[in-house]
């Protein structure tokens, strides 16, 4: 599925098709907006950076109106210490990675 992909994996054609759905959609914009940051937050190698990011996501999902995405925030505030030890091991269990 076309959302699912990363940005920066975007062809050009694909993007268009992605903005031309964002259009149609604005939730589904905000939603693939927190996707993307939360995979970038993924990608982040100091522990004091992932959680301010962390914490910042926590705040961005709150001031949305997309209920799976309150679910999923649950999900990983209950998590968060698993989640985090990634950041310190680099070690995942492969559920982790979105």
């Amino acid at each position: 599925m076309l959302i699912k992909k990363r940005g920066k994996d975007l062809t050009d054609k694909e993007h268009k098709r992605v903005i031309n759905l964002f259009v149609l959609n604005p939730s589904l914009e905000k939603a693939w907006e927190l996707k993307e940051e939360f995979r970038d937050l993924l990608q982040i190698d100091n522990i004091s950076e992932a959680k301010a990011t962390l914490k910042q996501w926590y705040i961005w999902v709150s001031n949305t109106k997309l209920k799976s995405f309150y679910r999923a925030k649950g999900i990983i505030q209950r998590w968060q210490s698993q989640i985090l030890n990634h950041f310190k091991t680099k070690i995942s269990n492969g559920l982790l990675k979105v």
